[in-house]
């Protein structure tokens, strides 16, 4: 038995992003409802479009980054009793031990990744779930898919894998 649970690090800077963002929304309607205001000046339309556009591109933004603090909020690897499962709170993959094909320590690199959480790589076509760069485990499965996962322990990870 394996198994692994913490907040990536990112998850805190998509949080203060939504933060942000939500107070620059607060910002966008206090002013546009302080502008619309029967005692405050009058302004035109194309004025009143602008506040519009940034208000609700604002509030897209929040939600959609709202959705992405929640969804990779957690990050987990649990092997046991022959199934495998990895990933994220909202994003993540279960799989059992014969369907894997092989299973190796490797490295995750920015170079093929460019960034963490759920990344595709570009040359390689495997399937990142990274929450920091340097030792991994890649997991080959048998319908062609190859998953790199970040792990805190590789070595004991792939041996679990393996009973």
């Amino acid at each position: 038995m394996y198994c692994e649970r913490y907040t990536p690090w990112f998850t805190w800077l998509l949080l203060v992003v939504v933060l942000t963002t939500f107070a620059g929304l607060v910002v966008f309607l206090s002013d546009f409802l302080a502008a619309t205001d029967s005692g405050g000046a009058d302004f035109s339309g194309d004025e009143r479009m602008g506040y519009i556009v940034g208000i609700s591109v604002t509030g897209f933004v929040t939600v959609f980054m709202g959705f992405l603090a929640i969804a990779f909020s957690r990050y987990f690897i649990e092997i046991d009793r022959g199934t495998i499962r990895f990933g994220y709170l909202w994003w993540n993959v279960s799989t059992t031990v014969e369907h894997i094909e092989s299973v190796e320590v490797d490295e995750a690199k920015f170079g093929e990744f460019l960034g963490m959480g759920w990344r595709i790589g570009f040359a390689t076509k495997r399937i990142g779930y990274v929450v920091n760069f340097g030792k991994a485990v890649e997991i080959k499965i048998r319908n062609g898919k190859t998953y790199l996962i970040s792990c805190r322990e590789p070595e004991a990870c792939v041996k679990a894998i393996e009973l």
